[in-house]
């Protein structure tokens, strides 16, 4: 058996890390002395103190020390390989922002987005609807726009652009739809009816959860966003402070018209049209 001290020096921790180990249940002193509450270690603990040092320096989170301490060979891998890819949704979050500060910087201003008016014509998707919140938005998006290339081969950007229809408030349980506009048929108004505008191959019955979404048409505020769709908010502050500058309401969902093939055009050339339909309450004109 092994002083705190001696088992210490041997580990190169301090005395306080391995109170801390053992209040937190990840290691126990292999005897206490019931009468001084002196701490005594073995040697074969080294190995556990070591791995749980390394571990908390790569800032493993606790419950997955936890697990790794008691895992077989398959559970470990599984636990690590988890952590590998929560390090690096940090990092690509962390690129994201260094790439949006970066972009801030180079265009010496804000709100680099001018904010135009249109007249948008009423269009009818076939859409998919899912449901997420706000810290996991970006990726549930993209995985419900994978599903619907792989429900509807056809529609792939830019023709027809991928539409994403998305809530203003962030708060709790949030719904969205991804969609594509059938393209017309010759002579047929964008917004067509489905029978006349679906292509040949995307007349049989729609693949489950894939349903037709009407959008009304009418005057919309709109900003062009070229850039990494991860950047996409940094488009939606001028459009909103446009808003409320004139004093027209935010009312959602916010639309986004994706107008590139992300397989195809790179992330920084990538273009989203995001709009809001205009609701006539008296604002001022533009």
């Amino acid at each position: 058996m092994m002083t705190v001290g001696q088992f210490a020096r041997m580990t190169r921790l301090s005395a306080r890390q391995l109170r801390s180990y053992d209040a937190l249940g990840l290691l126990a002193p292999a005897r206490v002395d019931p009468e001084t509450g002196y701490r005594y270690y073995h040697p074969r603990q080294a190995r556990t103190a070591v791995t749980i040092a390394l571990l908390r320096s790569l800032d493993v989170p606790l419950p997955a020390i936890a697990e790794l301490l008691v895992a077989d060979e398959e559970g470990a891998e599984r636990i690590l390989a988890g952590e590998r890819a929560r390090v690096a949704a940090e990092l690509a979050a962390r690129e994201r922002t260094l790439r949006a500060l970066e972009r801030l910087t180079s265009e010496r201003e804000l709100m680099p987005y001018p904010v135009e008016t249109a007249i948008e014509p009423p269009r009818r998707l076939l859409a998919l609807r899912g449901t997420s919140d706000a810290e996991h938005l970006h990726a549930d998006a993209a995985a419900l726009v994978a599903r619907l290339g792989e429900a509807l081969p056809w529609a792939v950007a830019p023709d027809p652009p991928v539409v994403g229809l998305y809530p203003l408030d962030l708060d709790g349980e949030l719904a969205f739809h991804v969609g594509v506009e059938p393209p017309a048929a010759a002579g047929e108004a964008p917004g067509a009816p489905p029978a006349a505008a679906v292509p040949p191959q995307a007349r049989e019955p729609l693949p489950p959860g894939v349903e037709p979404l009407d959008l009304p048409g009418g005057p919309v505020a709109r900003v062009l966003h070229v850039g990494s769709h991860d950047e996409l908010p940094l488009a939606y502050f001028p459009l909103l402070a446009w808003l409320q500058e004139r004093g027209h309401p935010a009312v959602g969902p916010v639309r986004e018209r994706h107008l590139d093939d992300p397989a195809t055009v790179a992330p920084e050339r990538l273009r989203t049209e995001v709009s809001i339909l205009l609701h006539d309450t008296g604002g001022t004109a533009p």
